[in-house]
């Protein structure tokens, strides 16, 4: 045995990889997730149209472009659980990985090719001080790598502390977020193509709203993408 494959076993039975949907040990030809729950995870439709369940979100609300998710939530565990340690088990590299893969296989398409700009959703200080990384902005960097597409982290600025929208209802979701966002730089993005990037879509307030404050700044088209449609 060589000492490369000596101490690549040795650093696997120390330190096991474990799938981050389920949390079984990788073999190893498995990376990040196993192959059983690849298999199950339920990709979202990235088709626009009727069947598009993101973009329902947004019909009559705003004048966008396309809208997406990577997973559909609704039906899986498996996909609450990766949210899960992206926001609370400080592994804002899954969200990374997921984001750089998604781009791999998306970025032939041509309403990626399309995109200008990849803009995530900032979090507040406070929220980023306690947490301690943004997994918005993890997940649009994946993205960048894999489609060079640059990330501007430093054009939308969330000015107002807002709790946690899992309990509010769907209106108080939509009034919790009126006037959060701050565009500070309109020319970086003036014409620009806009992908605006988050972990969760929910109601697609949270989204909504920081398309509404750069429409506002300056003209620009408006795309969205989540990791997660709940």
């Amino acid at each position: 045995m060589s000492p490369k494959l000596y101490w690549k076993s040795l650093n696997s039975l120390l330190f096991p990889r474990a799938c981050i949907a389920c949390d079984k040990t990788l073999i190893e030809q498995e990376e990040f997730i196993c192959i059983e729950c690849s298999f199950f995870l339920p990709f979202s439709n990235t088709r626009k149209g009727i069947d598009n369940h993101v973009e329902k979100k947004f019909w009559g609300k705003i004048i966008f472009e396309s809208a997406y998710s990577v997973f559909d939530m609704k039906y899986s565990d498996r996909v609450y659980k990766i949210i899960h340690k992206i926001k609370y088990k400080n592994q804002p590299k899954i969200a990374y990985n997921i984001g750089k893969i998604f781009g791999q296989y998306q970025r032939e398409k041509e309403w990626l090719q399309n995109i200008d700009i990849i803009l995530p959703i900032p979090l507040h200080s406070r929220k980023k001080r306690k947490r301690g990384y943004n997994q918005s902005l993890y997940f649009a960097k994946g993205l960048a790598q894999s489609t060079n597409i640059p990330v501007h982290n430093k054009v939308l600025k969330r000015k107002v502390f807002t709790i946690s929208q899992t309990q509010k209802s769907r209106l108080d979701r939509y009034e919790n977020m009126e006037n959060v966002f701050q565009c500070m730089d309109p020319r970086a993005i003036y014409n620009k193509h806009l992908l605006i990037v988050d972990d969760v879509i929910t109601t697609g307030a949270t989204l909504l709203s920081a398309g509404q404050t750069l429409r506002n700044e300056t003209s620009c088209k408006l795309s969205f993408l989540a990791i997660g449609n709940a």
